[in-house]
């Protein structure tokens, strides 16, 4: 376009065709886009602090801003490059926020947030944007934090469930995931970009075994209330 200035045209396709953030979940699979070009991944690396040590934020809570810029809170684990390139297949450093691996070179900052003391704790509000992917990816990865020994990461997604109660229920799916049983379901390209099945079975055993086990109050009243609100839903 005639007048364009060049460096901003050039700055702003960089930002869009930034790398989506990689996420490896417990089963070994990743999602990431295509490389875009080799001035992108440049770039996304020249925003990243490669200095950052991420081994100091094991077991800490900590703010993850990402090179596509999203943000995620909550308590991480370091993993170091043996482990990451022997279960992922990546040679770099990682932390762990269940149940997300955020690789170093996805990582723009990583901030501690152990001194932080708000309304919600170290965090910033009551769940964030983990707990809404969760909830967009299905009850595979919800079950993925409600099996977690971290309470107040439980809590998240408790409340994250309950402020979106209908439409967790919208994409309910009766009984157990179909891999219970040995079976498979192919999707398509298109479908992987779309919200992933919630089976109303796995949610009702994994409320129930929070209730049964959790041996923290406040998770057990919040799980045994959801669990009749999804009851009365669907009564």
């Amino acid at each position: 376009m005639a007048g364009e200035d060049p460096l901003r045209s050039i700055t702003a396709n960089a930002f869009t065709a930034l790398p989506s953030l990689i996420i490896s979940m417990w089963y070994g699979m990743v999602i990431t886009d295509s490389d875009k070009s080799g001035f992108v991944r440049d770039f996304a690396v020249q925003r990243s602090d490669t200095d950052m040590d991420l081994k100091s934020f094991d077991d800490k809570c900590v703010r993850i801003l990402t090179a596509s810029g999203e943000v995620y809170e909550g308590i991480v684990s370091y993993c170091d490059h043996e482990y990451v390139f022997h279960e992922y297949g990546y040679d770099q450093e990682a932390l762990h926020l269940t149940p997300m691996l955020f690789y170093k070179n996805d990582i723009v900052s990583a901030i501690s947030l152990e001194n932080v003391d708000g309304p919600f704790g170290h965090y910033s509000e009551k769940y964030g944007l983990l707990e809404k992917k969760c909830l967009e990816w299905g009850s595979d990865l919800i079950e993925e934090v409600l099996e977690s020994e971290d309470d107040i990461q439980i809590l998240r997604m408790l409340a994250c469930m309950k402020d979106h109660l209908r439409s967790l229920a919208a994409r309910a799916v009766p009984g157990m995931a179909p891999w219970r049983s040995g079976k498979s379901i192919l999707r398509s390209e298109e479908d992987e970009n779309e919200p992933g099945p919630v089976y109303m079975g796995e949610l009702e055993n994994m409320l129930g075994t929070l209730v049964k086990y959790n041996e923290n109050d406040e998770v057990v009243r919040e799980a045994k209330a959801l669990l009749e609100r999804l009851a009365a839903h669907f009564s």
